[in-house]
């Protein structure tokens, strides 16, 4: 293809990214294409076209951009990662259908996030395309926290309102939880703490545009939505919020000069006051929120997840049990994106994703380092607080299942390799890789694929059996004068922890019995889950084995250590005879096999082997052409230094 028409071809990315930026801000994220469920978010299919955007035009018209970026090849070892997870996933018995549409939805997601970061790097080749890209973006943020002021103050949901033919809702839009008597609001975010967050995250870049911005008109939009941001941040009545304002902050307020130093502090003092009078409480609300962090149940919810997590990531320590795979409604709810990667994609998939976030920070901060422009400079430290922000809260809540959060994350982090490529700093020229290199990520591609067909092969299936019973109330009135049905229900939550306490599974266990799950009522069956049902009578047993007769005779053992647990509690009441609990309508199925998805496994590792064979190549066909870096004495004249714009009179 001709240079002039590549160059055609390249100019509709900026367009695209806007448009990306656009819907990813302005549309309620629990509105989604039904049958993708969350992977189905406007957004994230933009993000999806913009891969195979990517991977097309690279294929007609190669980018001009070096293959060396730092954060390319930074998400490339994340991207591997999750993908060799998913082989894991699939190579192990995977007992609901749910599980695995669940991980099928997880790497489009993940696709979804390549493409943006991807775009971004090569499509904005200019500073100008850049900019245009991350000012929309900043503005997008003044628009979140605009709508979130109007549900505040007006109980006005506008993201309520929003109806698009061929979109259903996945959730709850624009529901307004409560705290302390005030509303935590969303804008047209999922929840109150993404919503802080992402105006954490976006609040800086505002505050840049609105110092560096060439146009007026630009510079005074970005000083109002910095200023809405702000404003709206404390609304989401969530740590994370003020958490993420108070990183952003320490970042870069030592890197302003003085005059816009003594104007945030003002602003903070004047907006301190301001939020006393206008929302009484809510200040006192977040003293109490910080000092009594360690009674609070949502942070005690968080530490509990600690023991089920280090149980999951013992069968699976290396590569998890799958991206996409722990579905909290079968098992529990993480509020901690670092400990759902530690599950899905085990030890590797999280230091694969801690190395990309901190990558990209080191990539930032040299920007900012190397760089003779104080423009650069300063975007290279906006970019790196919003990162900080993300990543940091990433420990707070469940990043990767917001889609405005994580979009804006990638979207950052594409950024910082755009500006990476952009900046004039790189002038260092870079060594070629060395053949046992090149041949050493060829062999590991090649690898990964053949370990993945003869895991797949010789995966064996493992064998479920089912059991209930009924906790049936007593046929004569006890002497506790406690009714039937309240004494079942009591009875079936105490036997519940006694049949599942270590002891107990540990002498069932040395019976020969594996592991086995109970469940009352609807409940899950799923290892660790918290889900356990509450409230019934109905008792339902899951008892698995690498056998079928193990599974059967483990059912038998747990059912019969249920009836004979039940009949010594009883006896410690005094309840025996008629006025005594039972066991009834005790039901057992024949045990059943459950496998793995082969073909999934054999085709991701399949994507793997292709993906590094492929860069392998690449890097082959580099070092033989001597391809670099440009020379210092080649490469572009840096972009204009403007000073930084007068404040205008927004800004307090």
């Amino acid at each position: 293809m001709s240079a002039p028409r590549a160059a055609r071809l390249r100019s509709y990315d900026q367009p695209v990214l806007i448009a990306y930026v656009v819907v990813l801000v302005s549309i309620p994220s629990e509105l989604v294409v039904g049958p993708l469920g969350a992977a189905g978010t406007p957004a994230g299919l933009v993000a999806i076209a913009m891969m195979v955007w990517w991977v097309a035009s690279a294929a007609v018209a190669p980018r001009p951009s070096s293959p060396s970026n730092p954060v390319k090849w930074l998400l490339l070892a994340f991207a591997l990662a999750v993908l060799v997870s998913y082989v894991a996933g699939m190579d192990r018995p995977v007992s609901t259908a749910e599980e695995v549409s669940s991980a099928d939805r997880a790497l489009l997601s993940l696709v979804g996030w390549c493409g943006a970061v991807l775009v971004m790097v090569d499509g904005t080749t200019t500073r100008r395309r850049l900019d245009a890209v991350l000012q929309t973006l900043a503005v997008g943020g003044g628009l979140v926290a605009l709508l979130g002021l109007l549900q505040f103050f007006f109980g006005l949901d506008v993201a309520h309102l929003v109806r698009i033919p061929g979109l259903t809702p996945n959730g709850a839009i624009g529901e307004l939880i409560a705290r302390s008597s005030f509303r935590r609001v969303t804008g047209t975010t999922a929840h109150p703490i993404e919503f802080g967050v992402v105006l954490a995250a976006l609040a800086p870049l505002a505050v840049h545009y609105g110092r560096f911005a060439e146009d007026l008109r630009v510079r005074r939009l970005s000083w109002t939505a910095a200023v809405l941001m702000a404003g709206a941040i404390p609304l989401s009545i969530a740590r994370s919020g003020i958490l993420g304002a108070a990183i952003a902050l320490a970042l870069l307020f030592f890197t302003w000069p003085a005059s816009l130093r003594r104007r945030v502090l003002l602003a903070t003092v004047v907006g301190a006051a301001a939020c006393s009078v206008a929302v009484p409480g809510l200040l006192g609300t977040f003293k109490s929120l910080f000092l009594n962090a360690g009674s609070d149940p949502s942070t005690g919810g968080r530490t509990d997840d600690y023991g089920p997590v280090l149980a999951y990531l013992e069968q699976s320590p290396l590569f998890g049990r799958g991206i996409g795979t722990f579905i909290p409604s079968l098992y529990r709810t993480l509020d901690n994106a670092y400990l759902g990667l530690l599950v899905e994609t085990g030890v590797v998939g999280l230091l694969c994703c801690v190395v990309l976030l901190v990558g990209v920070l080191v990539v930032a901060a040299r920007i900012r380092r190397r760089s003779r422009v104080g423009q650069d400079r300063d975007l290279a430290q906006t970019l790196l607080a919003g990162v900080a922000v993300l990543a940091v809260n990433a420990a707070t809540f469940d990043l990767f299942g917001f889609s405005m959060a994580v979009g804006v994350l990638f979207l950052l982090i594409g950024a910082v390799g755009s500006l990476h490529s952009l900046s004039a700093a790189r002038t260092v020229p870079e060594r070629p890789l060395s053949r046992r290199a090149v041949a050493a990520v060829c062999a590991l591609g090649l690898g990964t694929a053949a370990v993945a067909g003869v895991t797949a092969h010789l995966a064996r299936p493992e064998y479920h059996a089912l059991g209930t019973a009924i906790v049936v109330p007593p046929s004569q009135p006890d002497t506790l004068k406690v009714t039937g049905a309240g004494r079942a229900s009591t009875a079936v939550s105490v036997l519940l922890r006694v049949v599942e306490s270590p002891e107990n599974r540990d002498s069932l266990s040395r019976r020969g019995v594996g592991d086995f799950e109970i469940a009352v009522g609807d409940g899950s069956l799923m290892m660790g889950t918290d889900r356990t049902g509450t409230g019934g009578s109905v008792i339902t047993v899951l008892s698995t084995g690498s056998s079928a007769p193990q599974a059967e005779d483990g059912l038998q053992l747990v059912l019969a250590s249920m009836q004979t647990q039940l009949d010594a509690l009883q006896r410690e009441v005094g309840a025996t005879g008629p006025s005594a609990l039972s066991l009834q309508g005790i039901s057992t199925n024949p045990a059943f096999p459950v496998r793995g998805r082969p073909s999934r496994s054999i085709g991701a590792g399949a994507v793997v082997g292709i993906v590094l064979t492929t860069c392998a190549t690449h890097l082959l066909r580099r070092r033989r052409s001597g391809d670099g870096p440009p020379t210092p004495s080649a490469a572009a004249a840096p972009p204009r230094d403007p000073s930084p714009a007068a404040v205008p009179a927004l800004v307090p």
